[in-house]
């Protein structure tokens, strides 16, 4: 990681995984 894990919370992993996960969700379902 660039930051590292000290400086970034914990759940901001969390939210980025989740709108990460949902964008290409939406992308397979649009492309589709």
């Amino acid at each position: 990681m660039i930051f590292g894990m000290d400086s970034v919370p914990g759940w901001f992993y969390v939210v980025a995984i989740c709108v990460v996960l949902l964008f290409v969700f939406f992308a397979e379902w649009w492309t589709r």
